[in-house]
């Protein structure tokens, strides 16, 4: 009798973790951005929306700036949405190069920092400094949320957390920091992952000869 409700107990903990643990792999997250130069702050928001190995990110900065990016890992396709001089174009990436450059940090050292809990777009975060090679960021996260899309977010591939907050510094000296604002599973259309039809498809020496 108490060797069944031992296994009854630890089949009712598992499952309960299991439930509490999300792993990530439709919908969309928003985040807050904020960018700190030597001369000013920029505010702006950056959404990451994903259905399996498709991926959408959106970069705006007030009113003027945005930076569209549309991943398909499983055909190796990457395309940058801009507008130049009134014209819309989606320039190719080269997707197996962006790969190349992630695999860099595939192997990262994670070092928990014993800092006051913070509670961020809802949920308790740990800390921890996530070292790839001379890069070191402080990232914030909860285990309630996984991800084993390598490409969410390329600074860190092989953390399994989605963070809550983290902060990347550029080599001209700026920060980004960016913050969890929320985290939403629900469907998302395959037509959200495609080039827009006004948008004309260019290579990326096309792109070049443009703004040049």
């Amino acid at each position: 009798m108490k060797t069944s409700f031992f296994t009854f107990f630890v089949l009712l903990v598992t499952n309960f973790l299991c439930v509490a643990q999300q792993q990530f792999v439709e919908g969309i997250i928003t985040y807050t951005l904020n960018i700190e130069s030597p001369t000013n702050t920029t505010k702006g928001t950056f959404l990451i929306t994903v259905k399996g190995a498709q991926i959408v990110k959106e970069l705006q900065l007030g009113k003027d700036f945005k930076n569209v990016l549309i991943f398909n890992m499983d055909k190796n396709t990457a395309y940058s949405l801009r507008k130049i001089e009134g014209k819309k174009y989606a320039i190719q990436l080269n997707a197996q190069e962006l790969r190349k450059r992630q695999q860099a940090c595939d192997k990262i050292a994670i070092e928990p920092i014993n800092s006051e809990s913070k509670i961020i777009a809802g949920y308790k975060a740990e800390s921890a400094n996530v070292i790839c090679g001379s890069q070191r960021s402080v990232i914030y996260y909860s285990k309630d949320w996984t991800t084993d899309n390598d490409f969410l977010f390329e600074q860190f591939p092989a953390f399994q957390y989605i963070p809550l907050a983290y902060s990347i510094k550029n080599e001209d000296g700026s920060i980004l920091h960016f913050e969890m604002k929320s985290i939403e599973i629900k469907p998302i259309d395959n037509s959200t992952f495609q080039v827009p039809s006004d948008y004309k498809i260019i290579s990326s020496n096309e792109y070049q000869q443009l703004i040049h």
